[in-house]
């Protein structure tokens, strides 16, 4: 008896590992893919209903208009540049020559933009 309880004791006493397994469970309760979700909060801003709001934002709050003719006034400003290397081939400044020809072309290409 004296045996068997101290093999006992020895059992009880002997550290037990413990894990805890964490995973999830249950949802946001908002429809979501990839971090981005899929259904406004409010359903007046879903498009189009959506617009004479942000249009009424974009034109009357002071913030808002101060942000938005920065960055037009500096994306007016951007210019385009094809960077050509050390020591240009032809075909390097035919290529260049090719990209400036149709900037115009292109959307929000503006012809004369080239920057020497």
């Amino acid at each position: 008896m004296n045996r068997l309880f101290r093999r006992k004791t020895k059992e009880l006493a002997a550290p037990k590992e413990t894990r805890l397994v964490f995973y999830e469970a249950g949802t946001s309760g908002l429809k979501e893919a990839s971090g981005y979700v899929n259904e406004a909060y409010n359903q007046s801003l879903f498009w189009p209903q959506c617009y004479p709001l942000y249009s009424r934002i974009r034109r009357s709050m002071p913030e808002i208009v101060m942000i938005r003719q920065a960055f037009t006034s500096w994306a007016r400003s951007v210019g385009f540049v094809v960077d050509l290397p050390e020591d240009p081939t032809d075909d390097d400044k035919k290529y260049q020559e090719f990209i400036y020809s149709v900037l115009a072309d292109m959307e929000g290409g503006r012809p004369g933009s080239k920057i020497p």
